[in-house]
């Protein structure tokens, strides 16, 4: 039996796809191009925001830094007040000594002389310390001076990153304020002291500036470091330098810590949605277009495979036809009987032609939806006695011997006759076609409990599983091509024929024997007798 059928539903159609591929393209371009303009608006977006956040961000981080020199300020201010009106002879080594137990930050109290040398320091320093300090009070003047900048009673300071810990030094003139300011407009500070202090930088940080650190942090969400100068710089960094009590060092909000949430809190939960369901949209779209474009070149093959089966058995029979028919048409026949042999060949060739179209017809059909059958519940053993007294003769002209067995309890069954025909005619033909030479066909009608069983077994080669499930696929065949005739619609029919009359429809092996068996059960709606 040739297997040759379509899917199992309903057999599918040549038509072309509901959804063009053309128009899901046009939408994967044109959602390529939506997510191409918000990408770039999503850019501009994050541009905008990063230089709002980065000039927010500088501003509050400028109150900050004068926040911090403020607390520093503050910090070493009492200690210079104190000591700066106090005569440089009443300034011994105990007196300092005690200030410094008072102060927990103060580390360093060196009085100098005019000269800048070292009078008095408390604790002892060494020689390369002292050297250092006057050196560096020294260098400091002289720069205001050479740069036309009048020495004034405020307090000046610079650090010291090498020592540990590292220290914060100020220094401001001694003596009475007044004076002081008097000599300065005179242009006579030179013989006036210096008193200078130095505080522990670490433990200032510590106690006075870490709580406005961490109270920016918690407000703003983004953490700040006070770095020395020679720390690295960054340049995504915001930045801002200190110029009073801490010159050279600067206050930082380090990088990638914008904010608890991320751009996630940037950006907002809307846009991210928005760009995920982008995201999905392209991936479906695009899955939609593969399977669409994969449909289309299963169904130009199914088309190609069609046009070529059915060319080849169009062309066949008109051949026939043809030579038999110039045949007769130029009378060089003589023998009577051979005439009527002739004869015979073209009206058999003519018969196959016409059912062949049929198929086709019918099979075009299918595209509008399943055939309207006039369903009668009649005897369905008269209508099958019907065909095979019809058929018989072509299918035994053919070489078959058909064997037909039909019980006699059968009830009525709901059908219609011209469609059992048709689907018997391509069931026999198929079990001819691919039951070799000589072939043995069974055809046997019974009931099977609520069901009234149509079984059509062919004696042949049969068929392996592997193309037992291969032969669903429209225009398949169980056999080879070249060796058996046939368009591959004929099971496609039968299936369809099946299904309109609610009938199961099963191929398999068959029992005892090689060859392929075809199972047609059909309901029974009345109970037998």
């Amino acid at each position: 039996m040739a297997p040759s059928d379509a899917p199992r539903n309903q057999p599918p159609h040549f038509a072309r796809p509901r959804t063009p591929v053309l128009l899901l393209w046009l939408l994967l371009i044109n959602t390529i191009a939506v997510a191409g303009l918000s990408v770039i608006a999503l850019r501009g977006h994050l541009l905008e925001i990063e230089v709002n956040r980065r000039t927010a961000s500088q501003r509050a981080l400028s109150a900050l830094a004068a926040r911090v020199e403020n607390a520093l300020y503050q910090s070493v201010q009492e200690p210079s007040l104190l000591l700066r009106n106090i005569p440089q002879v009443a300034l011994t080594d105990a007196r300092l000594e005690r200030l410094r137990e008072l102060d927990p930050h103060l580390r360093v109290l060196l009085v100098m002389n005019a000269d800048f040398t070292p009078s008095t320091s408390s604790p002892a320093l060494t020689t390369n310390e002292l050297q250092f300090l006057s050196a560096a009070v020294k260098e400091r003047v002289l720069d205001e001076k050479l740069h036309g900048m009048r020495a004034h009673t405020a307090l000046r300071s610079f650090s010291g990153s090498d020592s540990s810990p590292r220290m914060l030094y100020i220094f401001v003139p001694l003596g009475n304020a007044v004076d002081y300011l008097g000599a300065a407009a005179a242009h006579n500070t030179g013989s006036w002291p210096w008193l200078l202090l130095g505080f522990d930088l670490d433990r200032l940080v510590q106690s006075e500036l870490r709580p406005l650190l961490v109270e920016f942090e918690r407000q703003h969400g983004e953490r700040v470091a006070l770095l020395p100068p020679d720390a690295d710089e960054q340049d995504s960094a915001v930045s801002v330098n200190l110029s009073h009590i801490l010159p050279g060092w600067r206050l930082d909000i380090i990088s990638g810590a914008a904010t608890p949430n991320g751009v996630i809190a940037l950006l907002g939960p809307a846009t991210i949605a928005a760009s995920i369901g982008l995201v999905i949209a392209i991936g479906l779209i695009s899955i939609a277009i593969a399977r669409t474009l994969r449909r289309e070149h299963t169904l130009l093959e199914l088309r190609n495979r069609f046009v070529a089966n059915v060319s080849h058995e169009l062309k066949t029979p008109l051949s026939l036809i043809r030579m038999y028919a110039e045949t007769l048409y130029l009378r060089r026949l003589r023998d009577p009987e051979r005439e009527h042999e002739y004869h015979r060949v073209i009206l058999a060739e003519a018969e196959k032609l016409s059912r062949m179209i049929g198929d086709v017809l019918a099979f075009a059909r299918l595209r509008d939806g399943p055939a309207t059958y006039r369903l009668s519940e009649t005897d369905m053993g008269a209508t099958l006695r019907s065909i095979v007294a019809t058929y018989g003769p072509e299918w035994e002209a053919r070489g078959a011997r058909v064997e037909t067995a039909i019980d006699g309890d059968l009830g009525p069954v709901a059908h219609d006759p011209q469609s059992i025909a048709q689907l018997v005619l391509n069931l026999v033909d198929n079990a001819i076609k691919y039951g070799g030479p000589d072939c043995r066909v069974d055809i046997r009608l019974c009931a099977d409990e609520d069901r009234t069983c149509l079984e059509v077994t062919d004696h042949g080669c049969g068929i392996d599983a592997a193309r037992l499930q291969r032969i669903w696929h429209t225009v398949q065949r169980g056999g080879v091509v070249a060796e058996a005739e046939g368009s591959g619609l004929g099971l496609s029919l039968a299936k369809q024929i099946a299904d309109a009359h609610g009938a199961h429809f099963v191929l398999d092996g068959a029992s005892g024997h090689s060859g392929l068996r075809a199972l047609v059960s059909f309901p029974c709606y009345e109970a037998r007798p």
